[in-house]
C-alpha cells in the first residue's frame, strides 16, 4: 500500500493587523507562511519572506496566495489546506485531508451552519457587508464594487441562495484540472471586482457545474468542528492558544453544531 504524500498547510500574512497562530507539529504536515513582515517566527510553520503580490494591496495580496496554490506551492504536494492566520489545528487532518479529497477538488465549510450569522446566499453576503459597514462607518470594501459584481452575478443567472462558502479553511486537490479552473475563475472575480472572496466563490462553483466535486465539511468553522479552531486577530495568541489547548485536553471546549448537515444543493 502506497504511503501518502505529505501535505501542506499554508497561510498569507501581509501587514499589521493579526499575528500568527503558532501550530503543533503534526506528521505528514507541513506548513509555510507567506509574509512581508520581519518580525513573524515560529518553530513550525516556515516563513517565506515575500513581496507584495499586488503592489499595495496586502488584502488581494493575501489573497492571490490562498486562491493560487497551484502556482506558488512545491509540486511535490498534492493536497493543500489553506487556514487564515487565526485558524488553530485541534487534531492532525492529514489522513482526513486526503479523504476529503479523494472524489472531490475541494472540501470547505458552509456559513448557513455558523452560530453567529448563518447565510446561505452571496447576496445577502454583499447586503451584511455594506450593512455592518454602515453601521460602524468603516467598510470591508467599496460597497458601488459589490453591488455591481452582484448585478453582474445577476445578468449572468447566477440564483439566489445558492450556497455561500465559510473560506477561513479550504482543502483543496489543487493540481486537479477543475480545482485549477475554479481557482483561476475565483481569482479573476477577487482581482477585478470585490476583495471579499467569499462573495465570488460559489458564483464560480455555479459557472464551472462543479458543484458536485465540491465536499461541504459538517459544523461551524468557527467554533462547531472537531478540527479546527477560530481565535479572533490579536498580535499574540499564545494564551489564547494555551486555554485552547488545556480546555480540550480536560473535555471543556465546547463545539456546537457537530451534526452532519444537509446544505443547499442551489436546485
Amino acid at each position: 500500500m502506497a504511503v501518502a504524500k505529505n501535505i501542506v498547510v499554508y497561510t498569507a500574512l501581509f501587514g499589521k493587523h493579526s499575528g500568527l497562530v503558532e501550530q503543533k507539529n503534526f506528521k505528514g504536515i507541513d506548513f509555510i507562511c507567506y509574509t512581508d513582515r520581519d518580525d513573524i517566527q515560529s518553530k513550525t510553520w516556515q516563513i517565506k519572506k515575500v513581496e507584495l503580490p499586488v503592489r499595495g494591496d496586502a488584502t488581494r495580496s493575501a489573497r492571490y496566495y490562498k486562491l493560487n496554490p497551484h502556482e506558488h506551492l512545491d509540486a511535490k504536494y498534492d493536497v493543500s489546506i489553506w487556514i487564515d492566520a487565526n485558524v488553530l489545528i485541534l487534531q492532525n487532518v492529514h489522513d482526513l485531508a486526503y479523504q476529503w479529497t479523494k472524489e472531490h477538488i475541494v472540501a470547505c465549510f458552509d456559513h448557513n451552519v455558523t452560530v453567529l450569522d448563518p447565510r446561505d446566499c452571496v447576496y445577502e453576503e454583499c447586503d451584511a457587508i455594506i450593512k455592518l459597514g454602515e453601521e460602524t462607518g468603516g467598510f470591508k470594501d467599496d460597497p458601488q464594487v459589490m453591488l455591481e459584481q452582484m448585478q453582474g452575478y445577476r445578468d449572468a443567472g447566477f440564483p439566489e441562495h445558492y450556497g455561500l462558502i465559510f473560506s477561513a479553511v479550504v482543502v483543496r486537490k489543487h493540481k486537479d484540472k477543475d480545482a485549477i479552473a475554479l481557482m483561476q475563475g475565483w481569482w479573476h472575480d477577487l482581482k477585478n471586482g470585490s476583495k471579499r472572496d467569499q462573495l465570488s466563490f460559489n458564483f464560480n462553483v455555479w459557472k464551472l457545474g462543479l458543484k458536485d466535486k465540491v465536499k461541504v465539511l459538517p459544523g461551524d468553522l468557527r467554533a462547531g468542528n472537531p478540527w479546527f479552531f477560530m481565535i479572533r486577530h490579536r498580535n499574540d495568541f499564545r494564551w489564547k492558544v494555551f486555554r485552547t489547548r488545556l480546555k480540550k485536553r480536560l473535555g471543556l471546549l465546547k463545539l456546537k453544531n457537530l451534526e452532519p448537515h444537509k446544505i443547499n444543493t442551489g436546485k
